[in-house]
C-alpha cells in the first residue's frame, strides 16, 4: 500500500508546490511586459515594440529552460533506492497529511484536464469572433475612407499636373494644395473617431483580447504551472534543493498572447497620406 502510495505521489502534481511555482512567476510578472498601444494607426511603433517584448520574454524562457534542464539532470541522477527511501520517509512522517495531499493532487490534475478542454472550445468560439470583428472594423474603416477618397480625385483631375510619367503629380497653387493635404487631416479625424469603439480602451478589439487571455492564455498557463509542479514537487518530497526550478509556462503564455495582440492590432489602417503627391506650385 505504502509501496503504491509513493508511486502516486512521485507523479501527481502537489498542491504546494505548484503554489510555490506559481507565487516565483508572480514575482516577476510577465503580463507588465506587454506594452500598451498608442494609437489608432498600424504605422505607431506598437509592433516594433511588441515583437522586442516578445524577444527578451523568448531569452528569459531559453535561460530558464536550461536552469531547468540543469536542475532536473541532477536529480535524475539521484540513486532510485535513496529517492524511494526519502520518499518513504516523507510519506511516514504524516500519512494523513500525505493522503490529503494526494487527494488534492488528483483534484487538480482532474481541473487541469478539463481546463485544457476548456481552453480549446473557448479558443475556437473566440476566433470565429475575432473574424467578425475584424469585418465589421474593416467594413466602417472603408466607409469613412471612401468619401475623402473620392474628394481627392476629383481634386486631382481638376487642379493637379502629372509628372515622372504618371507616376506622381503636383498642384498649380499653394491653395490646391492646402486643400489636398486638409482632406488627408479630415479623413484621419474621421478615422479616429471610427476607430474608438474598436480599439479604444474599452473597445471591441481590446475587450476580445481579454477574453483571449482569460479564457485560454491563462488557463494554459494554469495547466502549464501545474504540469512543471510535478517535478518540483519530487524534489520537495526528497528533500532536493530545487536550484531555482521555474515553470515556464507563464512567460510562454505572456508571450503567445503577445503574438495575438500583434495579430489583432494588426488590423488596424495607415495614417493617411499620398506618397505620389509632390508638394510643387507654381511662381
Amino acid at each position: 500500500m505504502i509501496s503504491r502510495t509513493i508511486a502516486t505521489a512521485v507523479l501527481l502534481i502537489s498542491v504546494g508546490a505548484a503554489q510555490s511555482l506559481a507565487q516565483a512567476a508572480a514575482a516577476t510578472d510577465p503580463w507588465k511586459r506587454v506594452p500598451a498601444p498608442s494609437s489608432c494607426f498600424v504605422d505607431d511603433g506598437y509592433e516594433a515594440k511588441l515583437h522586442q517584448a516578445r524577444e527578451e520574454i523568448a531569452a528569459d524562457m531559453e535561460k530558464q529552460s536550461e536552469l531547468n534542464a540543469s536542475v532536473k539532470e541532477k536529480f535524475d541522477a539521484m540513486d532510485m533506492r535513496e529517492k524511494m527511501s526519502r520518499m518513504q520517509a516523507y510519506m511516514m512522517k504524516d500519512p494523513q497529511a500525505a493522503m490529503k495531499m494526494m487527494q488534492a493532487q488528483q483534484a487538480d490534475a482532474a481541473s487541469m484536464r478539463s481546463g485544457i478542454t476548456a481552453s480549446a472550445d473557448d479558443e475556437k468560439a473566440l476566433r470565429s469572433e475575432l473574424e467578425t470583428h475584424k469585418a465589421n472594423f474593416n467594413s466602417a474603416a472603408d466607409a469613412v475612407s471612401r468619401p475623402f477618397q473620392a474628394k481627392r480625385q476629383e481634386l486631382i483631375k481638376a487642379k493637379a499636373k502629372s509628372t515622372m510619367e504618371g507616376a506622381s503629380f503636383a498642384f498649380a497653387s499653394q491653395a490646391d494644395v492646402d486643400s489636398y493635404l486638409a482632406l488627408f487631416a479630415q479623413e484621419n479625424a474621421a478615422y479616429e473617431k471610427m476607430c474608438e469603439p474598436f480599439f479604444g480602451a474599452n473597445g471591441t478589439f481590446p475587450a476580445w483580447l481579454n477574453s483571449y487571455r482569460t479564457k485560454v492564455i491563462e488557463k494554459q498557463i494554469d495547466g502549464g504551472v501545474k504540469q512543471d509542479a510535478t517535478i518540483a514537487n519530487q524534489m520537495v518530497i526528497m528533500d532536493t534543493p530545487t536550484g531555482g526550478y521555474r515553470s515556464t509556462a507563464p512567460l510562454k503564455g505572456v508571450r503567445d498572447y503577445m503574438h495575438e495582440v500583434i495579430q489583432v492590432y494588426g488590423f488596424r489602417k495607415h495614417k493617411a497620406g499620398d506618397p505620389r503627391f509632390e508638394k510643387e506650385t507654381k511662381k
